[in-house]
């Protein structure tokens, strides 16, 4: 496995915004590891940001790719202001079902 560490610039490379108040949440660093066999890449891309604001934030991640990209899951891991740790692991599904659930999630609080 080879494994490459970035720094990304963070006024260019916005991935994790504030749904409130439609800014860049502030990425701290990123790395990337990289599987490459027989023509296909398997990457898994670790980000680490910081809220800085003193509320919890909603959150919409952006992430470009092309008809090429595969995704295959996002596993999120949070540490809330009392100092526990949180995962959350994506499912894949179509976007008018997931944007079905994202809505019924949040009016049923």
């Amino acid at each position: 496995m080879l494994e490459n560490k970035i720094n990304l610039n963070k006024s260019e490379n916005v991935f994790l915004i504030d749904k409130g108040s439609n800014t860049p949440v502030p990425l701290l660093r990123a790395n990337f590891e990289v599987d490459i066999s027989m023509g296909y890449a398997d990457m898994v891309l670790h980000q680490v940001y910081e809220n800085t604001n003193d509320h919890p934030l909603e959150t919409l991640f952006m992430m470009p790719y092309t008809d090429t990209f595969t995704l295959s899951k996002i596993i999120v891991d949070f540490t809330l202001a009392d100092g526990t740790s949180r995962t959350l692991e994506t499912k894949v599904s179509e976007r008018e079902v997931a944007i079905a659930k994202y809505t019924d999630a949040i009016s049923s609080g």
